[in-house]
């Protein structure tokens, strides 16, 4: 469709308030059908038709379950493959667990898995590295579309097509550090070889369309499509990028695969088509959304999180169990009541009065307060405390007489010496 104003004879014309009676005429060498933007296959709006899409898919677990699938194709850059498998083959188990950060465990067996990583089952990459797809139930027109149209990034196989052989073993991180001839970090081995291939994709998928036109749709994290130059891809490529806010990593995870599944069976290759997903777990964030991304905000429950940390309870158990785990402090054993029944009264211990028993002590009595008897008692008991303080003030005042005595007879000493001293050496 060419532009409408292209075609369109206005009688007059207006410039700021003045009316100019002239025709409005297009340049000279003006053609429509010549228009960059071409909005017969792509408009600002996005509800232009794009020719083709591809999605963009990052591996989500491992899945080990046997398939009945019988589709099979290689892979595309299988030596690069064996180039990293004869270096992850001379790792130790902390070498793995490092690269891959896995446990102790798992980075024992994967080691053994590389070693015999030639004579591994191989599977489906889309049902092994990303089941949640639901690929196996593809009829024959969807398994024939997804597999022009769908390309799982990995760390350990670059590129995969849906249905490549890959073997058991879990994705290495994109941005994982391994010594390589090409530098320190995954993303050096690969270098522009992805996206090399990525382009030869795009481009087979786009022969034969007017403009070329074809929808990037991005369903992975920035992680894995830093390996993508995306300033090198075909012209007239668009990327779209899928955000998945607000959920726990294997919740987005899953959503990703949700998304591309639906992509491939609806055959999406426009923008506003993208926004067309229902889930029930997922809302759409319309008024973030752009050309380039579309956001989706998790609205899910917390029934996962709840089974995770059963799981995370039932783990911690085990680890008790077995003794992994630090050990619970030991409570204080309770004293035992000593038992006195069979003893006398004199041999029970002696300790402070209960109070109950303080209590039994029946109250003084004061009435007889005004008679000569209680009087006479007071004089006593005043003249026996007196007389008891007099002794103990003799008896200081002893102490300190013979402390003086024994400072002077140590002085009387002390000169005495001094004085032989001085009679011996005269």
């Amino acid at each position: 469709m060419a532009l409408a104003f292209a075609t369109f004879n206005a009688q007059t014309r207006v410039a700021g308030n003045r009316i100019l009676e002239k025709a409005w005429k297009m340049p000279e060498g003006w053609n429509a059908s010549l228009d960059a933007l071409n909005t017969e296959t792509r408009d600002a709006s996005g509800k232009g038709s794009y020719d083709t899409s591809m999605v963009l898919l990052q591996p989500s677990g491992l899945d080990l379950k046997p398939s009945s699938c019988h589709y099979h194709s290689y892979l595309q850059m299988f030596k690069r493959t064996e180039e990293l498998v004869d270096i992850l083959k001379t790792q130790t188990p902390e070498g793995i667990k490092g690269i891959m950060g896995l446990g102790d465990k798992m980075s024992k067996s994967h080691l053994e898995r590389f070693k015999t990583f030639e004579k591994l089952p191989p599977k489906q990459a889309v049902l092994a590295l990303a089941a949640d797809v639901g690929a196996e139930d593809w009829s024959e027109e969807n398994r024939k579309y997804a597999d022009k149209h769908l390309r799982i990034l990995s760390g350990l196989y670059g590129v995969c097509r849906p249905y490549d052989d890959v073997k058991p073993v879990r994705d290495i991180p994109m941005n994982a550090k391994i010594k390589t001839k090409k530098g320190l970090y995954l993303t050096e081995f690969w270098g522009d070889s992805i996206t090399k291939q990525l382009s030869k994709d795009l481009k087979a998928i786009s022969e034969g369309n007017k403009g070329g036109h074809i929808l990037l749709v991005k369903c992975t994290n920035d992680q894995y499509f830093q390996s993508v130059q995306s300033h090198n891809l075909p012209e007239g490529t668009t990327v779209v990028e899928i955000e998945f806010e607000q959920a726990p990593d294997d919740v987005a995870a899953k959503a990703r695969c949700m998304f591309a599944k639906f992509v491939i069976e609806q055959k999406i290759s426009t923008p506003e088509g993208l926004k067309d997903w229902k889930s029930q777990e997922w809302s759409l964030d319309e008024r973030r959304c752009t050309i380039q991304k579309v956001f989706y905000v998790w609205i899910g429950d917390d029934r996962h999180r709840k089974k995770k940390s059963k799981k995370e309870d039932k783990e911690k158990e085990r680890s008790d169990a077995s003794g992994d785990k630090k050990k619970s402090k030991k409570k204080p054993k309770e004293k035992e009541a000593q038992d006195f029944s069979d003893l006398s009264e004199d041999a029970k211990p002696k300790g402070k009065k209960k109070k109950a028993e303080r209590d039994r002590t029946p109250p003084q009595d004061f009435s007889d307060m005004d008679s000569d008897e209680f009087k006479s008692r007071t004089k006593k008991g005043k003249k026996a405390a007196s007389d008891e303080s007099g002794s103990g003030k003799r008896k200081k005042v002893k102490v300190r007489r013979k402390k003086d005595s024994e400072e002077q007879g140590r002085k009387t000493t002390k000169e005495t010496r001094k004085r032989r001293r001085e009679d011996d050496s005269s």
